[in-house]
């Protein structure tokens, strides 16, 4: 389940997002008990696995 839950945010979200972006998608997804910690592990693991780049400007782009 919680893979399916992250593939549904990559997809909801633009080429390029901010972190609160990601934020405010994780809360319409998951609900309002997501924490900024849970929203920034999710976006390191996908940085990881090569999903997204951080820019210079602390925003996120797809890969």
């Amino acid at each position: 389940m919680q893979f399916f839950i992250c593939v549904c945010l990559f997809e909801r979200l633009d080429i390029q997002f901010t972190f609160e972006q990601a934020m405010q998608h994780s809360v319409a997804v998951k609900g309002a008990n997501v924490n900024h910690n849970t929203v920034r592990q999710m976006l390191k693991n996908w940085r990881k696995q090569g999903l997204v780049v951080q820019e210079d400007d602390g925003n996120y782009r797809k890969l």
